[in-house]
């Protein structure tokens, strides 16, 4: 359901946590602590992140992307309760908080995939489905 400024409810949600890109969160905290809120937020926080189509799944980590006109290139990177919101050009952490390791792995694949990343960023921008992208290996 649309709201006055036109955005539905996942988009707003979207937007309230996410930073521009280009900008950087003064401390990064871990966006989606799902077992700190409440049973009906758990509940639609993971409803929201399933709206995002998948794009890749490694190592427990599952990629997901969602395009949004006013931010420029980006993805969601989920493991476990935790989520990274990654720039894709400048390939960065722009918001979020991930074991190192995590971390680590989701910039590796990201480097190796940047440009599939930038080409599906394109094709979600133009409605149509995002291609899925090979898993780290």
């Amino acid at each position: 359901m649309e709201g006055p400024s036109g955005l539905n409810q996942f988009n707003r949600r979207h937007l309230q946590l996410s930073v521009p890109l280009g900008t950087r969160a003064a401390t990064p905290v871990c966006v989606a602590k799902l077992e700190r809120l409440p049973r009906e937020a758990t509940s639609t926080a993971i409803e929201q992140s399933q709206d995002m189509p998948v794009i890749s799944k490694f190592y427990g980590i599952v990629i997901r992307m969602l395009f949004i006109r006013p931010f420029v290139a980006h993805f969601h990177a989920f493991y476990g309760d935790c989520e990274l919101v990654v720039g894709i050009n400048p390939l960065k952490i722009v918001q979020g908080d991930a074991p190192y390791r995590v971390r680590s792995m989701v910039m590796e694949w990201a480097l190796q995939h940047q440009r599939e990343l930038l080409e599906d960023w394109s094709r979600l921008g133009r409605a149509q489905s995002a291609q899925p992208i090979e898993p780290l290996v």
